[in-house]
């Protein structure tokens, strides 16, 4: 297991990256695409409230092309419908799980009724969808679990497979967004956002870019 422990998301992105690059592993996917990967990583950030989006900016100021803006972000996340352009989201797997509100009608409820409680738990991968051989695209963050700790609210999601150029820093900004709904409904503070990935990776294609990443200050 590699572990991280960063102040700010943006150090934590960019340790992340490093430990990638220096000390993964490469194969060829499904698609043909150069993959570093390191198996089993864990990212804490100590204090994501003023920096969670940071590296959604630097990855905006790089031109990477289509990369999605924080308003269409926090939009697509909380949305209980498929608009149709995505293979799957999130939002309707946390809001309307088979007609069933995750965060509303139990996270919340559970937290303020035990705060100390280690069932908050919501899950996303719907085996109906996605456990068939023959799917591609199926859901990247699998779990997420909420704590309340010395009135401070934590949380740690799993990732069974995360990009961390282009896909982590959306993933991380999305749940803290989460993170602070919940924090904010039941009247806790900010603890740390921790993320545990199974396969954590880039791909070769982009590495020009991670290295100008990796030399910014």
């Amino acid at each position: 297991m590699k572990y991280i422990i960063a102040s700010d998301a943006a150090e934590a992105w960019k340790l992340a990256l490093k430990l990638v690059l220096e000390n993964g592993k490469d194969f060829v996917d499904y698609d043909g695409r150069i993959c570093r990967e390191v198996l089993n990583m864990g990212i804490e950030i100590r204090n994501p409230k003023d920096s969670i989006a940071k590296p959604i900016g630097i990855l905006s100021n790089l031109g990477i092309g289509a990369y999605p803006l924080i308003d269409e972000v926090i939009e697509t996340l909380f949305r209980k419908d498929n608009p149709g352009v995505y293979d799957y989201c999130y939002g309707p797997r946390i809001f309307n799980y088979h007609g069933v509100d995750q965060i509303h009608n139990y996270i919340i409820p559970l937290l303020k009724t035990n705060p100390n409680s280690r069932r908050a738990v919501i899950s996303l991968w719907d085996p109906t969808e996605d456990s068939k051989v023959d799917r591609r695209n199926v859901v990247s963050w699998m779990v997420s679990d909420f704590k309340i700790r010395e009135n401070k609210l934590n949380l740690t999601f799993y990732g069974r497979s995360i990009d961390l150029f282009i896909g982590w820093p959306v993933n991380v900004y999305q749940q803290y967004i989460l993170m602070e709904k919940v924090a904010r409904e039941v009247n806790v503070g900010i603890g740390s956002l921790t993320t545990m990935i199974s396969s954590a990776h880039i791909f070769l294609e982009y590495g020009d870019k991670i290295n100008r990443v990796l030399r910014m200050r």
